[in-house]
């Protein structure tokens, strides 16, 4: 039996023993055995017609929607089960609702109940539907569309098309120009169709006008922008000719960038008219406007303004604060037919450095204040010229730090006779003590290496392997006295003047102090050391990873592989070395005028070798007379402050002017 049938045994008893005990327990002290008896038996019925009513489950019964329909058509086999309910259970009954198709039934909690449930699932199941069978495949034959019809509905129904689409084109052959138009669209600017002979007639007269004027092709009247009001005063911008338009703002990336919290981000453009043959003015929708010569050239809605043209002597005035004052020359510029081919030169490592790759792109330049050249010095029995620029970083002065930089120039080289001399830039970090030492141990140890009592010659008479390792000695030599912990870099040029004067040059480094040699006669620049940074070195990499370092821009802080001193990263043996890069000789003709450039990483850091070299011939050539050892060191200043450098800036520049 189920459990629940024992507990209601269980229930059964307890109230027929209840009652019982108390007509004994009455007898027991003599109480009037009538009354006690009656009020027993009223107690036994009351708690037996409470115990049936506990006891009586209705039990609801959902009958399948599938099999309803069955059942209800079948009523001999739901008769049957009914009257065999009823049997089962006497007074108990079913009741069939004519209004859903459920089947209510009150069924006693016991074992009879099983035996109802059963039979009733029995005739449930004996009139489970069959499935229906398969449709044999009707074949329909397909009906023309009625296109016109269809459309008709379309436009009732959608309304009429938002576009049109075009139909293809019937013809297989179609030229390039419809492919091209069809898939990308009209062209967004004309090109100029190649003159043809047909049309060579018809424009003899303009080549005839610019074979008489070649040089009216490239004519631009030169624009120079000085900053004489405001936080930038003192800049000034001299734009190239390659230049056609010039932006002033807030951005660093503006050709012409004031710091001016008056001056928008872009805030005026100054561009060249072809066709009215001036430099023009438009405010670019500035917040605080534009003045010109004290007229307001904006507009209300900051949307671009009209174009003004300019004229030499004219004052801009951007903000409240800053003004600007324009100067425009009218200078023709010298014709490309005259202009010379520039040659190749040696470079290091047997690469050839063009000139022509490198002035035909080149850039204005902005001019800042700049602080007073720290040295400038005319060495007439060698025909050279030096200047040397100077700037604590913003990093050391504002952690209130001296310069680390150390710059050495002995001309001539007294120890090795009056034809040699020795440029050297030694940078220091984590103090300037090894950089000190090394500025007083290389002049020594190049005496004694190189010393020739013979000629006293410090490149030649050695072969090439027998100079490199002199080179090399020197600083192995130098790098074994320094015992500081701190270290430094050391960039080391040596020059000689020969008989025919003209000049050779070697240098010898580590670190990232670099060196460079530009001949502004023929257009042509040669590197003359070697980038020890780890990031910018894929040979230093390489030498680390066979020691098996794997490293890609610092090793143990530091960004340099090789250096002098730091004695206690050199004795643990961490891949730190003073083995220097020796760089092939480079010559100056005694024709040509040359410029030696040896800087700091100051410099370097925001300025590539390159665009250095490319400035320095632009210099040049817009004015040669007036280009000299001063003029290149105050461009090569104003290109690391404009470019924001932070760390110690340090630039040697050692001209040579050209014998006739």
């Amino acid at each position: 039996m189920h459990w629940k049938n024992y507990m209601n045994i269980f229930l059964y008893v307890n109230h027929l023993l209840c009652p019982a005990f108390n007509v004994g327990f009455s007898m027991a002290f003599n109480v009037r055995t009538v009354w006690v008896a009656a009020a027993a038996a009223a107690i036994c019925i009351i708690n037996l017609v409470w115990f049936c009513r506990r006891t009586r489950k209705k039990v609801k019964v959902e009958i399948p929607t599938t099999v309803k329909e069955p059942l209800l058509s079948d009523e001999l086999a739901f008769s049957s089960a009914v009257n065999q309910d009823e049997a089962l259970e006497g007074d108990n009954g079913v009741d069939l609702r004519a209004g859903s198709h459920d089947i209510v039934s009150d069924v006693a909690a016991d074992d009879r109940s099983d035996i109802a449930f059963s039979a009733l699932e029995a005739n449930v199941a004996a009139v489970q539907p069959q499935p229906l069978p398969q449709c044999a495949h009707l074949h329909v034959t397909p009906q023309p569309v009625d296109t016109e019809f269809l459309q008709v509905l379309l436009d009732t129904e959608l309304g009429p098309p938002k576009f049109s689409v075009p139909k293809k084109e019937e013809s297989s052959s179609s030229s390039l120009k419809a492919l091209l138009d069809k898939e990308f669209g009209p062209p967004k600017f004309v090109i100029q169709k190649p003159i043809t002979t047909a049309d060579e007639g018809a424009d003899s007269s303009l080549k005839e006008a610019q074979e008489d004027h070649p040089e009216s092709s490239i004519h631009r009247p030169s624009l120079q922008l000085e900053v004489i009001s405001g936080p930038a005063k003192g800049k000034m911008l001299i734009v190239g000719n390659d230049d056609v338009e010039v932006v002033i703002g807030r951005l660093p990336t503006c050709l012409l960038p004031i710091m001016d919290q008056e001056i928008s981000s872009r805030h005026a453009v100054i561009s060249y008219d072809d066709q009215a043959e001036c430099w023009q003015l438009m405010d670019a929708g500035s917040l605080n406007g534009t003045n010109l010569n004290g007229k307001s050239v904006s507009s209300n809605d900051r949307k671009p303004g009209p174009r003004h043209s300019l004229s030499n002597g004219d004052l801009l005035q951007l903000g409240e604060v800053t003004r600007v004052k324009v100067s425009i020359e009218d200078v023709m510029a010298e014709p490309m037919a005259k202009r010379k081919t520039p040659s190749a030169t040696w470079g290091p490592r047997g690469i050839k450095h063009s000139g022509s790759s490198h002035t035909s792109s080149l850039q204005s330049y902005t001019v800042t204040k700049l602080p007073p050249l720290q040295t400038v010095q005319e060495f007439p029995s060698q025909g050279l010229r030096l200047a040397v620029h100077q700037r604590l970083g913003t990093e050391h002065m504002r952690h209130g730090k001296d310069m680390e930089d150390v710059v050495l120039h002995m001309c001539p080289f007294d120890s090795l006779g009056s034809e040699a001399a020795l440029f050297c830039i030694f940078d220091g970090h984590s103090g300037i003590q090894a950089a000190l030492h090394a500025k007083s141990l290389v002049p020594d140890l190049l005496a004694r290496k190189f010393q020739d009592p013979v000629s006293g010659a410090i490149i030649t008479g050695r072969t090439q392997d027998e100079q490199a390792q002199a080179l090399k000695e020197v600083f192995l030599d130098a790098d074994s006295s320094i015992t500081s912990d701190d270290g430094c870099t050391a960039t080391v040029v040596l020059m000689q003047k020969q008989p025919e004067s003209h000049f050779l040059i070697q240098a010898a480094n580590v670190g990232d102090s670099s060196a460079i040699a530009v001949d502004v006669t023929s257009g042509s620049w040669t590197q003359l050391t070697a980038d020890h940074r780890i990031a910018n070195s894929y040979a230093e990499r390489e030498r680390l990873q066979e020691r098996g370092l794997t490293v890609k821009r610092r090793l143990y802080g530091l960004n340099i592989s090789r250096m002098l001193g730091d004695r206690f990263l050199k004795e643990e043996d961490l891949g730190f070395i003073a083995e220097p890069h020796v760089s092939l000789v480079t010559e100056f003709p005694s024709t040509h005028v040359g410029f030696l450039i040896v800087a700091s990483d100051g410099l370097w850091d925001v300025l590539s070798e390159e665009r250095a070299a490319s400035l320095v011939i632009k210099a040049y050539s817009e004015d040669p007379s007036s280009t000299n050892a001063e003029l290149i060191a105050d461009i090569l200043l104003n290109q690391a402050l404009t470019l924001r450098s932070q760390d110690d800036i340090s630039i040697l520049v050692v001209e040579k002017r050209s014998v006739l």
